[in-house]
Formats: structure tokens, C-alpha cells, sequence
């Protein structure tokens, strides 16, 4: 998704810069070319706008994840420890049973 969002904004930088060079070569100042560079520009400023969102949303979900994967490495570890000490516990009582 960062790839796609990336490339996205590369082809909307493209996009600015024929519009600019379109508004630097259109020698008459024609009212439709220009509201038609407008909404053009309006377009890829929304467009942009939307990239943007996209991209923070993907990025709170990748920081979910990550906070997700911590927790269940910690409740992981916790169990690892109650196994730990109940192995522990049963050697003892093996040793205990031994003994007698």
C-alpha cells in the first residue's frame, strides 16, 4: 500500500507539472483552458488530500499491529513463565517423591 501510495503522489507531482507547463505555453488566456487547469488542479489537490488519509490509515493500522504483536508476546511470556515455574514445581515433587 506505501508503494502504491508513493507512486500515486509521483504521478500526481507529473500530473502538476504538465498543467504548469500547459498554463506556461497556453499564449491566449482562453477562460475554458483555464477552468479546465482548475479543476484539474482542484482534482489533484482532493486527490492528494485522500493519498494522504490512505497513507495515515495505513500507518495507525501497522501501529495496531505492532501493539498487538507486543501484547500477545507478552501474555506469551507470561505463560512461559507460570509453565516454567510449574515444571519447576512438579521436579520438586518428583524429587520429594524420590527421596521417600
Amino acid at each position: 500500500v506505501a508503494l502504491r501510495v508513493e507512486h500515486n503522489n509521483v504521478l500526481l507531482d507529473y500530473l502538476r507539472e504538465q498543467l504548469s507547463l500547459l498554463r506556461n505555453l497556453s499564449s491566449t488566456n482562453q477562460s475554458s483552458l483555464a477552468e479546465l487547469i482548475a479543476a484539474l488542479e482542484a482534482e489533484i489537490s482532493e486527490y492528494r488530500h485522500k493519498l494522504a488519509h490512505t497513507e495515515e490509515e495505513m500507518k495507525a493500522h501497522e501501529r495496531a499491529s505492532a501493539d498487538r504483536i507486543a501484547s500477545l508476546d507478552a501474555e506469551i511470556a507470561d505463560r512461559d513463565e507460570v509453565i516454567l515455574s510449574m515444571v519447576m514445581s512438579l521436579s520438586n515433587i518428583s524429587d520429594d517423591v524420590s527421596a521417600n
